[in-house]
Parts: C-alpha cells; structure tokens; sequence
C-alpha cells in the first residue's frame, strides 16, 4: 500500500541517530541466542507473565481495564467472565495463545492471518473475522469534544488494499527492500491507515506486530510484553501515529516517526529481557552452571530468609508475584530446589 508505493522504502532514507537507533535494535536481535540458554523454569515463568500483561495492557489502551489477578483465574478456568470487557480481555490471550503455538512460517501477514486475529481477539462481538462493511473513521476525543483525526480507506477498497499490503510487505521482506523493522513498521502503519475492521483494529495491530516478529525470527515478544510498553508511552504511540499518516493518502507522509517509535519498543523490549534475567545469582552459580556439585546441605538462616521472601510477595501483584518468583528462585537456588510456583 502507500509506505510501499512508488519506491518510497527504496528512497526512504534515515537519520544519523535513527541509524545508531537501528544498528542498536539490530545488534540486540543478534544477541537472542542468549535466550536459548535460559533455564525452561526461567522461560516458563517470564512466558505466562508476559502473555498476561500484553492481554492486560493491549485492553488497557481501547480503555478496558480488567485486574490481572481476574484474568489468571479466567485463563486457570477457575473463574468465568462476568462482563464483556472480561470476555474481551481474555479474547486477546487467546489471541496470542494461537499466535505463540503456531509454527512461524505460518504467521507471515495474509488478509486471512489478519482475520483469524481479529476473529479470536473479537469473538463474540458483530462483524468478528470480517472486514468492514461500512466505511469508518478515527475519532479522537478531546476535551473540547470529538475530532475527526483521520478517514481511513473505505469499505469497499479495504480488501483489495489489504491484500495489496500483505503481499507488497512480503516482497519487501524476501527482496531487502529496507531493513526488516522499517519494513513492519511500514506494513503496521499502513494497516492502521486502513482501518480494515469495523472495531478492534488497535488489537489486531499489536496482534499483528508481535505474529510478524515471530515469522522473522525476533523472539523477544514470547517473553516481554510489547503492549505494556506501548501502553506506558501512549501518548507518544498516538503521537507518532498521527505524524506518520499526515498525508498517507497522497503517499506523501514521513515515515520517521511511527518507525522511530517501532525501534523505540522494540529496543525497549529487550533491555526490559535483559533486566529481568541478569539477576544476581547465588554463590554456587558456577558450580550450578557446570554440573559439579551435589545437593548443598540447608542453612536454617537462608532457608528462613527465602520464606521470608515469599511471605513478602503476597501482597504483590500477579504480575509483580511472578517477576519475584523468577528472582527467589535464582537467589535462593543454591540452598535448594526452589517452589516452582508462590503461592
């Protein structure tokens, strides 16, 4: 569509600092086999965290806010959905539970990827799995009242662009038109733009965002939640937004600051990794490392300590609570096993 029209990727060229901000992105991406050599305990728990807080922070943002604790007992099934912001949060996991068990190559964006998201992202509510009927449009609402921010492309144009979209996206891709993530950053800022459903298209574009990372290979997403990023710099995101499709219609728009504000998240994404796995280990970490220690007697001391620390995490959030599991866990790991789970 437009950000691919026209040689506009071929002759889109980049700043100084947005060229460090790339270069920076990029060597991080090449650091994911770090990842690999991670403890499956240490995996699973920053998984189930960061499934939560993207289902959480993704909703936050359309302005449905459901605590976290409510959604762990809808997602264990221990509890049910008592209202349709409940149903739509819990939507959105199921989302991104299809997303994270589907085989990469399969997630590359196709209008009917696009709709299988939308369909689980929106089950249950009108037009759910199908482009838009009706032509529609981005209101902003403002203390002054409503404003007409942007029309996106009508109705009966929306397949045929998305169509032309996935497939101009792809070919970008295999023919390394622009660097993979000024390529998605295009392909997101596009759909948008479009606006192809009638309702829930900021989900399907964060949806969308982390399925297209997985198919190139970026596995950050499975473990750090871009949405909360997002939400925590939501001003800044519609900002950038805004900015970029002044003019889109016309293919006259910058591309820079939508893509700035990609990279942004991106690199954002990995740094909150790396905090969350760089923690302080304890004293027999290289022997645990090796293999060439037996089960270490217990120290009363610590093992009161470690209690002591779980004790504390109940007043924590769910999301909190799991953060402190995944650091007990490391911290105390050489007194023993630690609990797989806080309770």
């Amino acid at each position: 569509m437009n950000s691919f029209n026209k040689g506009k990727l071929e002759n889109y060229s980049i700043s100084n600092g947005m060229g460090a901000l790339l270069a920076r992105t990029s060597k991080k991406e090449g650091a994911e086999g770090e990842l690999e050599r991670l403890e499956p305990s240490i995996v699973e728990t920053l998984r189930k965290s960061s499934i939560i807080t993207s289902a959480v922070a993704s909703c936050a943002i359309e302005g449905i806010d459901v605590p976290e604790a409510k959604l762990i007992a809808l997602a264990d099934k221990t509890a049910s959905p008592e209202s349709q912001k409940e149903h739509e949060v819990l939507n959105y996991k199921t989302a991104l539970d299809f997303i994270f068990q589907a085989a990469p190559a399969s997630l590359q964006p196709s209008p009917d990827l696009l709709r299988r998201i939308h369909a689980l992202s929106m089950a249950g509510s009108e037009g759910a799995g199908a482009f838009k009927r009706r032509d529609n449009a981005i209101i902003e609402k403002t203390e002054f009242g409503d404003r007409l921010r942007f029309t996106p492309t009508p109705a009966a144009e929306t397949e045929h662009a998305i169509s032309s979209l996935c497939l101009s996206y792809n070919e970008a891709i295999s023919k390394e038109t622009a660097a993979p993530q000024i390529c998605l950053a295009a392909f997101v800022l596009d759909f948008t733009c479009i606006h192809p459903f009638a309702d829930g298209n900021g989900r399907v574009s964060r949806l969308i965002t982390t399925a297209a990372l997985l198919e190139l290979g970026v596995n950050m997403p499975r473990l750090i939640s871009l949405e909360e990023i997002i939400q925590n710099r939501q001003e800044a995101y519609c900002l950038a937004l805004e900015r970029s499709s002044e003019g889109w219609h016309t293919g006259n728009h910058d591309l820079s600051p939508f893509v700035r504000f990609h990279l942004e998240t991106i690199s954002q994404g990995y740094d909150d990794l790396h905090r969350k796995i760089e923690r302080p280990k304890g004293p027999s970490a290289g022997l645990a490392a090796s293999g060439g220690y037996s089960a270490p007697r217990r120290s009363a001391c610590a093992e009161k300590a470690l209690q002591a620390e779980i004790r504390r995490t109940r007043s924590m959030s769910v999301t909190q609570r799991m953060e402190a599991s995944l650091a007990i866990k490391e911290r105390f790991a050489w007194i023993r096993p630690a609990p797989t789970e806080i309770e």
